[in-house]
């Protein structure tokens, strides 16, 4: 009889600071550790309407659904946080970190793999071009 292991690596987990101002205007800065277990991406997913592990939905989360998506991170460490809390707290200019984050949790390396293929095929006409032009 076969016996097959398989172990799970480490789930990792993001560190987000989210900075704002008191009723004084004073800084302030909040630090959260997101966790997407199951029962987090499950959560996202009840809440956005797509398949998180499915890499081709993530053409469909907006920028609105990013909430959302950090409030579902938080169910772990940080249950007592609501949603309208991250609502209010969290910056539009955040959102293209936090969901190449998450990504990036949920797909390690896949980011990597995208930005070397664009790489070569951006390098690819030009060599073409410069192989033309030497002939």
């Amino acid at each position: 009889m076969k016996a097959l292991e398989v172990q799970s690596p480490d789930l990792g987990y993001i560190n987000l600071v989210l900075n704002s101002l008191d009723d004084q205007c004073n800084p302030v800065s909040t630090t959260y550790k997101l966790i997407y277990d199951y029962r987090a991406i499950k959560r996202a997913e009840d809440a956005l309407g797509i398949d998180l592990k499915d890499f081709t939905q993530w053409s469909k989360v907006k920028s609105s659904m990013t909430p959302q998506l950090v409030h579902a991170g938080l169910a772990k460490y940080h249950p007592e946080v609501s949603l309208e809390e991250i609502t209010d707290q969290l910056s539009p200019e955040a959102q293209v970190a936090i969901q190449n984050a998450v990504f990036e949790l949920l797909f390690p390396g896949v980011i990597e793999k995208i930005e070397k293929l664009k790489a070569e095929q951006d390098a690819s006409p030009n060599v073409q071009a410069a192989e033309s032009a030497a002939v």
